[in-house]
């Protein structure tokens, strides 16, 4: 992370980047930013870490508990608190070990997600899932049984009739499937394509939908009248 004034870190200048790969520091602590890492801190619900501030304490200390976290990272004076260390049991009887940071070290941490995400998320892969803001595992499993099939493009009334509330159907059906399967209770994610003319018309391979930017994208359809 650079201070404030930096447009790059010390690694990136050893190594010849660019710029723009680390979040910069006035990013993660303007207060807008802080203000909405801590509502997310806040609602995750989680307990005190080391000095024993809740994340309640911690709101209740208005935008001057957050203009004091903001001068102390771009000051540089910022230095993470203790760990609250506790054990929990597992159920296999075995005790795990957590380690839960103090609130304003998680304000951070959150809002250095937060830059990071931003920065990171536009340059990845269309088929990659893991630890992605909006993604799941229900996303990467339809994915990855659409390149297998390579295209579900129908539906028959038997197989609408076997699905429950809940099930996820992926393809590239018409909307009015979509709509019955909608009825339903079930999500239906749609394959997404950005074909070049070059490819229209053809069996596409694994790589070809790739290529193509293939995703899968949800949709919501409601039969009118």
């Amino acid at each position: 992370m650079t201070r404030a004034g930096d447009d790059r870190s010390e690694i990136c200048r050893k190594s010849g980047c660019p710029g723009g790969c680390a979040a910069r520091l006035a990013d993660v602590a303007a207060p807008d930013a802080l203000a909405a890492a801590l509502k997310r801190v806040v609602r995750a619900a989680g307990g005190a870490g080391g000095d024993g501030q809740t994340a309640g304490g911690f709101a209740r200390g208005g935008p001057a508990a957050l203009a004091r976290l903001s001068g102390g990272l771009i000051s540089g004076a910022y230095r993470p608190g203790g760990l609250r260390r506790f054990d929990i049991a597992k159920p296999d009887g075995r005790r795990r070990e957590l380690a839960v940071p103090c609130v304003r070290d998680r304000i951070v941490q959150t809002a250095l997600a937060e830059a990071l995400d931003r920065q990171f998320d536009a340059g990845m892969s269309s088929g990659s899932f893991a630890y992605r803001k909006g993604l799941s595992v229900e996303h990467a499993a339809g994915l990855a049984t659409l390149w297998r099939l390579r295209r579900l493009d129908h539906v028959g009334d038997a197989e609408i009739e076997s699905f429950s509330a809940g099930d996820v159907v992926a393809g590239t059906l018409a909307v009015n499937v979509v709509a019955r399967l909608n009825a339903r209770g079930v999500r239906y994610l749609h394959l997404t394509l950005d074909l070049p003319p070059a490819l229209r018309g053809k069996e596409l391979t694994a790589d070809d939908m790739d290529a193509a930017g293939a995703r899968l994208e949800e949709y919501a359809v409601r039969r009118i009248g």
